[in-house]
């Protein structure tokens, strides 16, 4: 039933959250001339947009002059780089929201190399980086209804989804959050238990939190059924040989081949 419900969710957000994302697809198919005309094309055609408003930088408005997309790669070097000063003041979110009545909602950084940073994610980005994250999922080779063990570490980013309408929408997504910041022995236990009720699953997290769980899955002496972890892949830190080894020993993991080139729809 919940697996039902997983995969009517991600139809819906498919649907009305994300953008459409066979375009990507399209790019993988052209050359790499073609994709580099694409891209400046993408490129110049934000430069136009930002250098139109009220805040812009006079580099900005200076390339916005470029006609030909080829060209602006002999200017992209010398844009400046919007850095996390300008982010707190040319560019600061509230003002800036209300300023030029942007629809969207206000971030911040989880403040890991400082200070929390504060930006603006206007509604065709959100739609954008939701089309991304799901066509991301699907080309690794997970599918809706598949259930998603998330271990990840900012206690920021934890506590935040542990609000009750959070903990409604990623049990309607099938994901299961597990606090990387205070991983034990016991959350691997529960990693297991996961494994044994609902594989095959998805898991994702911080390198070092998914060689943690392998490390403790096999000095545990635990059975882990075959193939119980579909795919798995990682966010935050390098990735190295050796923790790929170890976690394909821990659960018989098999790594695919990621990003073919054909389209998977949301089944």
């Amino acid at each position: 039933m919940m697996m039902f419900v997983s995969k009517l969710t991600w139809q819906v957000y498919k649907r009305f959250a994300a953008r459409p994302f066979g375009e990507l697809d399209r790019f993988q198919s052209l050359n790499p001339t073609e994709q580099r005309l694409e891209i400046a094309r993408r490129l110049l055609a934000q430069v136009k947009h930002f250098a139109s408003r009220g805040d812009a930088l006079p580099e900005w408005i200076e390339a916005a002059t470029v006609r030909n997309p080829e060209d602006l790669w002999a200017i992209w070097p010398s844009l400046p780089i919007v850095s996390k000063s300008m982010l707190n003041t040319s560019f600061e979110p509230v003002e800036m929201q209300c300023r030029f009545k942007l629809k969207g909602r206000i971030d911040s950084t989880g403040g890991s190399t400082g200070e929390p940073t504060r930006f603006f994610l206007d509604d065709a980005m959100l739609r954008a980086s939701r089309g991304v994250h799901l066509y991301t999922r699907l080309k690794m080779g997970w599918r809706p209804g598949m259930p998603t063990i998330i271990v990840w570490g900012s206690e920021r980013d934890i506590g935040r989804q542990s609000k009750p309408l959070h903990r409604v929408a990623h049990a309607l997504y099938g994901d299961c959050l597990i606090p990387g910041f205070k991983i034990d022995d016991a959350s691997v236990s529960r990693i297991i238990a996961m494994l044994r009720r609902e594989s095959p699953v998805a898991m994702y997290g911080y390198s070092s939190l998914l060689e943690y769980i392998a490390e403790r899955t096999l000095a545990s002496g635990e059975q882990v059924q075959p193939k119980s972890v579909a795919v798995a892949w990682n966010g935050g830190e390098m990735l190295f040989e050796n923790q790929v080894e170890l976690f394909k020993r821990a659960f018989d993991f098999i790594r695919k081949t990621i990003f073919p080139l054909r389209h998977i729809p949301v089944e």
